[in-house]
């Protein structure tokens, strides 16, 4: 997929580190849709996608939400510590949203964390059908 920044609109996050956490809007040439975003980026230039409108995510243990629109923004950064936990609060829909922390791994285990991540959504794709 190829994704575009079309606009930077949350706060920027800068820890000890150097590493970064911001907001955008992004779109995708592939489904040629926009989508609302927060990313990670590490004092050595990765660059991740922590969380954005249209993803599934488990709120907490079992319970999984699709991030929505809620009044302006489906999501919205709230910080960055210094061992890379990114707070952040998402809607999933009008009535619910959720406070969340995400722990950003070093850069050598990105591609673990990517493959879970995968996994855990097909698990939460096949409860739904059932």
């Amino acid at each position: 997929a190829s994704i575009s920044f079309v606009n930077f609109f949350f706060d920027l996050h800068i820890n000890a580190r150097g590493d970064m956490a911001f907001g955008a809007e992004v779109f995708d040439s592939t489904t040629n849709e926009i989508s609302e975003a927060i990313f990670f980026r590490s004092w050595d230039g990765v660059l991740l996608t922590v969380a954005k409108s249209g993803d599934l995510i488990e709120i907490r243990p079992g319970d999984f939400g699709t991030i929505g629109l809620m009044g302006e923004q489906p999501v919205a950064l709230r910080g960055l510590t210094d061992d890379r936990q990114i707070l952040f609060g998402a809607a999933f829909g009008p009535t619910r949203s959720a406070l969340l922390v995400a722990r950003v791994p070093e850069p050598s285990i990105v591609l673990l964390v990517s493959i879970s991540a995968v996994m855990a959504t097909r698990t939460a794709t096949r409860r739904r059908r059932n």
